[in-house]
């Protein structure tokens, strides 16, 4: 009788701590497990914007780079079809900014995939807003626009196009992912564990811009962090960081300041000229993109108009940026004191919600997918795993004010855009915003955490079976929660 714990047995031991290639494969097949289904199993349109990120992208799709405006209302000239698709599914083709404005879809797949015989009939046109999508860069829809471009040269309907966009988005964020964790020179085992969060493979199974903007951020962060230690830019990092930088810097420009993470290889007893030089080169390539970028689309970045959209926010002067920035530069002590109240009463909401807030921010995971998500997190920060090389604590201070100054620039976005004028504390912050600091983060970590004897368990034998457990856990959820079966 054979050994009953062989194949078990033998697996957990090849989990000893995994170097980049092993991390990168067992990366894929989780994600591949986690986002495959989820294509198919949430129902069209129930992931935030995401019929306003599939509008864009099928404008992308046609080649068109900037939405237009039309009685202070961005959008552009679709097919008809394609909001009459968003009206079946939750209610409205319309600006959605919570969850209690749109419909849930509860329906059996078998149904849902019915629709699939509606026709595009692309000769059908209406102008088709979407506010929430007008002003995002379309590099973050370069993936779903190739996904639409195929299905309507075989004539696919809406239903279909909308899941070859979601396909095409998530097989290029795991790719991007796996790349980065296969060249990440430390903090492999915490990335990967933000990588396979409820929250980031539910993105990844979107047509959202998020996949894009996620997977980038985490292939410019390997990408720098490789030309850091190695203490030389090549001019293929060069290309591939300033391509990621570009998609993730232009679709949401507070995460400006992840573009000087690799900056302190230059002044390393002396100034490296050529690194510095190439470092320089890089972010001044980015900034100018997102600073064009910026300026071309300056018009579709319209206010909310009065009692169109109704928050549920008592706010007696509605969202006005320039009086909210007016505001900020007047009085700045008072900005602070509002945006370290909205840290302290939020931080914990936030921290949860990486790790899994699915639908329109309105599906808590299982309780007990949470323990499970921040048991596999510490393990992966403090069980051995493949040693990288160490940084500084003035190196550490560094990456850790930079995720700071991206968390504070993202408050401020949203203070202005989304936070009604006279409220003390931002509103409309999702946790989901952080999970592109979450490789700069591992990084700073896994470099001054100590490394604790091998005779321990180690990250990989503990952390992948509980965030496989939790990928499984999601796609019940999912199903059961749109009663898909």
């Amino acid at each position: 009788m054979g050994r009953p714990d062989s194949l078990v047995h033998r697996t957990f031991l090849s989990l000893a701590p995994l170097q980049a290639v092993d991390l990168a494969r067992w990366y894929l097949v989780l994600a591949l497990v986690g986002v495959l289904p989820l294509i198919l199993l949430t129902p069209p349109l129930q992931v935030p914007d995401e019929q306003q990120h599939f509008f864009r992208a099928y404008q992308v799709s046609e080649g068109t780079i900037l939405a237009s405006v039309r009685d202070h209302i961005p959008g552009g000239d679709l097919p008809s079809s394609l909001a009459e698709f968003s009206d079946r599914f939750i209610g409205s083709h319309r600006f959605l900014p919570t969850a209690e404005n749109f419909r849930t879809h509860y329906e059996p797949l078998r149904l849902t995939l019915g629709a699939r015989d509606a026709p595009l009939d692309p000769g059908r046109r209406e102008f088709v807003e979407f506010f929430g999508a007008a002003s995002y860069s379309p590099l973050g829809y370069l993936p779903q626009a190739a996904g639409i471009l195929v299905g309507r040269a075989f004539g696919a309907g809406p239903l279909v196009l909308l899941y070859l966009a979601r396909l095409a988005n998530g097989l290029a964020a795991i790719v991007a992912v796996t790349a980065a964790l296969r060249i990440l020179p430390l903090g492999g085992m915490l990335a990967l564990a933000a990588a396979l969060m409820p929250m980031a493979i539910y993105m990844f199974a979107s047509a959202s811009p998020d996949a894009s903007v996620i997977s980038m951020a985490f292939l410019f962060t390997a990408v720098a962090m490789r030309a850091r230690f190695r203490g030389r830019w090549t001019a293929r990092d060069l290309i591939v960081a300033g391509v990621a930088g570009a998609v993730f810097c232009s679709v949401k420009p507070f995460y400006l300041p992840l573009l000087a993470m690799a900056l302190p290889a230059s002044f390393k007893g002396r100034i490296d000229v050529r690194f510095l030089a190439g470092q320089v080169a890089l972010m001044v390539i980015v900034f100018g993109v997102t600073a064009l970028w910026l300026t071309a689309t300056s018009a579709t970045i319209a206010p909310f108009r009065e009692g169109r959209v109704d928050l549920t926010l008592a706010a007696p002067q509605g969202i006005n940026s320039s009086l909210q920035l007016a505001g900020i530069l007047a009085h700045p002590g008072p900005y602070v004191m509002t945006v370290l109240r909205t840290v302290k009463y939020n931080g914990m909401h936030w921290s949860r919600n990486m790790i899994g807030l699915l639908g329109w921010a309105n599906i808590r995971l299982f309780m007990i997918m949470y323990p499970i998500g921040q048991l596999a997190a510490l393990a992966c920060a403090i069980l051995p795993r493949a040693r990288g090389p160490r940084i500084g604590a003035a190196e550490a201070a560094f990456q850790a004010v930079l995720i700071g100054a991206c968390g504070v620039l993202a408050l401020t976005a949203i203070y202005l855009t989304f936070t009604p004028v006279g409220l003390n504390e931002i509103v409309g912050v999702q946790g989901r915003y952080f999970i592109p600091l979450a490789p700069l983060a591992a990084v700073t970590l896994d470099g001054v955490l100590p490394h604790f004897p091998v005779t321990l368990p180690t990250a990989a034998q503990v952390a992948l079976p509980l965030l496989a457990v939790n990928i499984l856990l999601t796609l019940v959820l999912v199903a059961d929660y749109f009663s898909v079966f």
